[in-house]
């Protein structure tokens, strides 16, 4: 309900939201509107119909707040690298528009705790600010398939890029998260493993498809089944990186096999450029 009574403001722009603030900012001390109002505040400056001038008198209460929500997520000892606070991440995305020695601590200190669902905002502001973080939380953050693009983009966006892990600046890291992010919606693989590159013609070009095993558990047998996964196709230039993921990345579940399962994934390429025709 509360969402539905703000949603008019960002929604249709209207002048008479600018006219709100910094006054509707005090209802974010009842629980019930908090969440909505940062997130509010938060579209309204993106769509510029904020500026930060408008909210620099609440600049300092607006840190308070962000230290706190930050302090009780990593307080929470329910959850993982993972853990996520809505308001935390309106209220940095807020904060980030001004360029403050709090705010830039805040940012570090996001990265420092190792909360990655919040990296992308806080790397984005601390490159834009040349606030190198520490590299090896960065290749934490990045062993796992999950935070790469993020990352990667963030960094971009900050004109940061080499500040991106060498080691994980390769096609077949970003083809893992291209995978990955594909099947997580229908369910993430317990584990994925590399197996080899295959070359294709996709749309009458020369390409690179990445192949991998993807193992899920049979929970009956208990043990992790490999199934025929690929991503792609990408350049097959070594020294060009896709980041933007490949058209034909997925998964049939068709289990591994060693002697076909080249012929499966060029099937699928086959077939979509039978498609097109």
């Amino acid at each position: 309900m509360p969402y539905t009574i703000f949603s008019n403001f960002y929604k249709t722009k209207t002048a008479l939201a600018k006219s709100l603030y910094p006054e509707l900012l005090r209802l974010a001390d009842d629980d019930y509107y908090r969440s909505p109002v940062y997130y509010t505040t938060y579209r309204l400056i993106a769509d510029s119909v904020l500026s930060k001038e408008d909210l620099a008198s609440e600049k300092k209460d607006l840190i308070q707040e962000a230290f706190s929500e930050l302090k009780k997520l990593k307080a929470d000892s329910s959850a993982n690298h993972d853990k996520y606070s809505e308001d935390l991440e309106n209220l940095v995305r807020i904060l980030n528009y001004f360029e403050d020695d709090e705010i830039k601590e805040l940012n570090k200190k996001i990265i420092a705790g190792n909360l990655y669902y919040h990296y992308s905002e806080s790397l984005e502001y601390l490159a834009i600010h040349n606030q190198e973080p520490d590299q090896r939380l960065l290749m934490q953050c990045l062993e796992k398939p999950d935070y790469r693009f993020s990352v990667y983009h963030a960094l971009d966006k900050g004109h940061k890029r080499d500040w991106y892990p060498s080691k994980y600046m390769k096609q077949q890291y970003f083809a893992e998260s291209d995978l990955y992010n594909s099947l997580y919606e229908d369910g993430a693989p317990d584990e994925m493993k590399f197996i080899t590159t295959l070359p294709v013609t996709y749309k009458n070009e020369k390409k690179l498809m990445y192949i991998f095993k993807a193992y899920y558990k049979d929970t009956e047998q208990n043990i992790n089944v490999p199934y025929i996964a690929w991503a792609g196709p990408y350049s097959p230039g070594l020294k060009v990186i896709d980041v933007e993921g490949g058209e034909l990345t997925g998964c049939d579940f068709k289990k591994w096999d060693d002697k076909i399962y080249k012929e499966h994934v060029s099937a699928q390429v086959r077939e979509e450029n039978n498609g097109d025709e």
